[in-house]
């Protein structure tokens, strides 16, 4: 299934993409990352029509990069659609959606959503877990 703009939390993503989301838009920059996971990325400071980057983002939306980011090496985020999904799948249950309605969000089995929200729940109660060989308290 296909992940929609709709259902992704701008606020979720890493600091890097919130802030290209801003200047170019969520699905430019989603774009992107996608090109570019986890691998740096120039920006040119005088674009042209022909720059790779235009094909994936946009002339006007190169132009705006540019701007801010001319002659700068922008190391993407790695965001692939199934961590999004996954995120999308903790925004949903934090709202109280039921776990039928996050698969059927995500495109997700209801077990895998029952895994994910399993492996939140135990990475949660592991932060409060004690040292082992930490000293006396």
């Amino acid at each position: 299934m296909a992940l929609k703009i709709d259902q992704i939390n701008p606020h979720s993503l890493p600091p890097l993409l919130q802030e290209l989301a801003d200047l170019i838009g969520l699905p430019a920059a989603l774009k992107l990352a996608s090109a570019y996971p986890g691998v740096p990325v120039y920006i040119p400071s005088k674009p042209h029509q022909g720059h790779h980057l235009s094909t994936i983002v946009g002339y006007d939306n190169l132009k705006r990069l540019s701007d801010v980011y001319g002659q700068s090496h922008l190391k993407m985020p790695n965001m692939t659609i199934r961590k999004m999904k996954h995120q999308i799948v903790q925004d949903l249950r934090a709202e109280g959606k039921s776990i039928r309605e996050a698969a059927l969000a995500t495109g997700f089995t209801t077990r895998r959503v029952e895994q994910l929200c399993a492996s939140d729940k135990g990475a949660k109660t592991n932060t409060r877990q004690t040292d082992l060989f930490r000293k006396g308290d």
